[in-house]
Parts: C-alpha cells; sequence; structure tokens
C-alpha cells in the first residue's frame, strides 16, 4: 500500500500469513488514530479469518474488530459489578434463554431449586 512504512508492511504480512493462511486469530493492543486524525486511542485489535458472500461466490477474508480500551475496561467493571449484585442476593435469581435452556443463576436459586436446574421447565413445571 502506498504510504506504508516497512514496519506497516511487516505487520499486515504477519496478519496475513496468520489469518489467511493458518485460519488463527490475533489478538493485539496498539493505538489508531481517531477519525478526524487529531488523536490517537489505545484498543485491542482482533483480527479471525471469515467468509464473505459476492455474487453467490464465497471469499475468505479477514475481518479486523477494533475495541477502545477505554469501553472494555468500562464493560469488564459493569459486568464485574452486575455478577456481584447476582451473586449476593438473597433473593433466587435464575437466566435462561429464549427457548428455556438455563444460562446462569445465583446461590440463592441453588439453595432453593438445587443444582440440577437446566430448563424453566425443572423449576415451574411447564415440560
Amino acid at each position: 500500500t502506498e504510504g506504508a512504512t516497512p514496519g506497516d508492511k511487516t505487520l499486515w504480512e504477519h496478519r496475513y500469513q496468520t489469518v489467511e493462511v493458518r485460519e488463527e486469530d490475533i489478538l493485539d493492543r496498539s493505538t489508531i488514530a481517531t477519525k478526524n486524525g487529531d488523536n490517537r486511542i489505545s484498543v485491542e485489535t482482533v483480527c479471525t479469518p471469515a467468509l464473505y458472500k459476492v455474487g453467490g461466490k464465497m471469499l475468505r477474508c479477514c475481518m479486523v474488530t477494533h475495541w477502545p480500551l477505554e469501553v472494555k475496561t468500562q464493560m469488564e467493571a459493569n459486568t464485574t459489578y452486575m455478577t456481584a449484585l447476582l451473586e449476593c442476593s438473597p433473593y433466587p435469581l435464575c437466566f435462561f434463554t429464549f427457548d428455556g435452556h438455563l444460562i446462569t443463576c445465583n446461590p440463592a436459586a441453588r439453595q432453593v431449586f438445587g443444582k440440577t436446574i437446566w430448563l424453566q421447565s425443572d423449576i415451574f413445571g411447564m415440560g
């Protein structure tokens, strides 16, 4: 690519070999320019192999996703907080998928319903 440094070219060649040839994911931390180009932000970059359908033909490609570390840190903090609330609640709480399969439940629910909860019907008798 025009204007790319030798380091940039080496990085993209490494990504190509890892993702496209060996079909492995890459997880990197780096900095990228903001949209206006005035600032740089720290991001976690995920490169993963993908298939893309164009005109009935499947093409192999590399999907690149950038997550700003600030956002990731906030999401992890929120997850930690919500997990603590769930675990400390004295009320039995269970979370299920839309088709009724258990995602998780807190210690109060395990104490009330036992450790063999797999479906909503195990609790509500809707089988």
